[in-house]
């Protein structure tokens, strides 16, 4: 679903809004994409705010970017749930008629901070729930007879770099505190190993990524669903990636 047939039946529209595709905000495609984007990645509204100014020079306040998100974000679930359903009665057809060549899907699990619902402004009783992700994606690839990688990649074999590694995934992202922080002051100093030219690897062509915090049975069939309207179960190759926790 694109952001652009984000339209509420019964809208009335000018013929100059109808050629432009233009929205019941009467921001384009485009804009609209972009802005729902950037509130999602951005740490406030107020920061994605500013960040359109500045890239975009698209002035949206804060609030009506919040807007903005939560309708296209009920939209979208809307039509994930629409699929959901049609696939479990047999009725989901494939988007595309050609079948992909190499398609991969891979799933994770990870942890985000939520607030209490209809609560009004501000942060109500903040905690940690878990989240459930499954990228789903394309790619170009030649078929080889050897495995074209036998051995881990060299960041991994390399002490600086995996202890650089460890020391980064230690602070979880953040700044990092006590010994991590030690550790990573020290490696930056070290320098880098020169490092070689990459061999050509598979070529991501198409992405598309489902995340929700409901079950495990639930998430099974949203990424049923998905991997049925993109058609990737019909690749000529494929593979599903994933750790070894029981729901995968």
């Amino acid at each position: 679903m694109s952001s652009g047939d984000a339209r509420p039946v019964g809208s009335s529209f000018s013929p100059l809004d109808q050629k432009l595709h233009l929205g019941t905000e009467g921001y384009s495609p485009i804009v609209l994409r972009k802005a729902v984007r950037q509130a999602g990645k951005a740490l406030s509204f107020q920061e994605a705010s500013d960040d359109l100014g500045e890239l975009l020079q698209v002035s949206i306040c804060p609030s009506h970017l919040f807007k903005l998100a939560e309708r296209i974000g009920r939209e979208w679930a809307s039509a994930r749930d629409a699929d959901v359903q049609a696939f479990r009665t047999g009725r989901l057809a494939a988007d595309y008629a050609q079948a992909p060549v190499v398609a991969t899907v891979m799933v994770d699990g990870g942890r985000v901070q939520t607030r209490a619902e209809d609560s009004g402004r501000g942060v109500v009783s903040p905690a940690w729930r878990e989240i459930k992700v499954a990228c789903c994606q394309t790619l170009s690839s030649r078929v080889s007879a050897t495995d074209p990688q036998p051995e881990p990649p060299r960041k991994f074999l390399d002490p600086v770099q995996a202890a650089r590694l460890a020391a980064e995934m230690k602070s979880h992202g953040a700044a990092a505190t006590g010994r991590a922080a030690k550790e990573a002051a020290t490696l930056k100093l070290q320098p880098k190993p020169r490092r070689r030219k990459a061999k050509r690897g598979p070529r991501k062509l198409v992405r598309t990524v489902v995340a929700s915090m409901v079950n495990s049975e639930d998430f099974g069939w949203q990424v049923a669903a998905e991997v049925q309207r993109r058609g990737l179960d019909r690749a000529q190759r494929k593979g599903y990636i994933c750790d070894g926790q029981k729901y995968n």
